[in-house]
């Protein structure tokens, strides 16, 4: 085998497990849409999307839709304390998140120092600001999760490692029918925003293990596939 051969081999299979995705809520189906769990409510003609709620740094266009969405989550206890427990127990985001603040509330919460506001209405659509009382400079990558409760539901998004510096936020569309289920959507009841430290920038990111290793096999396969045309 040539040696253009062998490493185009090993890039495809390089590239292969590089891109495989973390699971997610809403990405176990195929056009990305969130699946019903065995406590949520069972409505067909409502689906949930990573579009639903988006993010800015600048809180204006162009956004990042979230990465991930769960709901609809029934019979939660829409206070602070549960609805904590309620984000930090999906397991697939990974836990370790603090509450910031709501929206109908006066005071935020601190994490790094840092005091949070959260702004949002109350109708089935509109724009959320989140702040800091300091800027943040120079900007850091957060994890954030927006929480949103309307009507009977709770539904939750997830953004991986955004990029904040004090003043940032989004748009937000809410699809949790109305008590009855009568095919209607409910407005927002309120929103609540929770944070936690972010990792390597993805602009920064290491490569994997694997990728590393799959890079040093083919390293290896040129030099043994050189010596073999030489000899």
């Amino acid at each position: 085998m040539s040696v253009k051969h062998i490493l185009g081999a090993l890039f495809a299979v390089a590239v292969a497990g590089g891109a495989q995705a973390a699971p997610g809520y809403c990405s176990n189906t195929a056009d990305g849409s969130a699946t019903t769990h065995t406590d949520n409510i069972v409505t067909p003609s409502i689906v949930l999307s990573t579009a639903d709620v988006n993010y800015s740094i600048t809180g204006a266009a162009p956004y990042t839709n979230s990465n991930d969405c769960y709901g609809i989550q029934v019979g939660l206890n829409p206070n602070q304390t549960s609805e904590t427990n309620f984000v930090n127990g999906l397991s697939v985001w990974g836990g370790g998140f603090t509450y910031l603040d709501k929206s109908d509330s006066t005071t935020g919460a601190s994490l790094l120092g840092l005091t949070w506001t959260l702004t949002a209405g109350s109708s089935g659509t509109g724009s959320y600001t989140l702040s800091t009382n300091s800027a943040i400079s120079p900007a850091q990558y957060f994890d954030f999760v927006v929480l949103m409760k309307a009507a009977s539901g709770h539904v939750a998004y997830y953004f991986d490692e955004v990029k904040f510096d004090g003043a940032g936020g989004g748009q937000w569309t809410v699809k949790i029918p109305n008590n009855g289920n009568n095919g209607g959507l409910a407005g927002l009841s309120h929103m609540t925003v929770f944070g936690r430290t972010g990792s390597t920038p993805p602009d920064g990111t290491t490569p994997e293990p694997g990728t590393l290793a799959l890079a040093g096999l083919a390293l290896l396969a040129v030099g043994y596939a050189r010596r073999r045309q030489r000899g």
